[in-house]
């Protein structure tokens, strides 16, 4: 099970047969720790088109084809699965370019 349900940013799901809809970020988990990671995310979100790395290119393309506020939701669930993984791994965070970046900067 995903250590992020606990944070509260997953999607609400309905499902009934071949019908799939997705509802607002769930409430479980600590309010002061999803109501940080979302504010959080904003920031990123609002600052991402200045950077070049795959996670603000990830990002500003959620922002420009869903809108601000789900781009926000999306950054805060990934910003939690990626701190729970550096925890694990006692490892810092390092941003990661993707080779037609490298290759075009070269």
């Amino acid at each position: 099970m995903s250590q992020s349900i606990y944070v509260g940013c997953l999607l609400k799901c309905s499902a009934s047969g071949e019908t799939n809809r997705l509802g607002t970020i769930t409430k479980r988990g600590g309010k002061y720790l999803r109501k940080q990671l979302i504010h959080g995310a904003r920031t990123v979100v609002n600052h991402a088109h200045k950077k070049d790395d795959d996670l603000n290119l990830w990002v500003t393309a959620i922002k420009q084809r869903r809108g601000v506020n789900k781009a926000a939701v999306a950054m805060a669930h990934r910003m939690a699965r990626l701190m729970w993984v550096l925890l694990q791994k006692n490892e810092y965070y390092r941003p990661i370019r993707s080779c037609n970046q490298v290759q075009g900067n070269a």
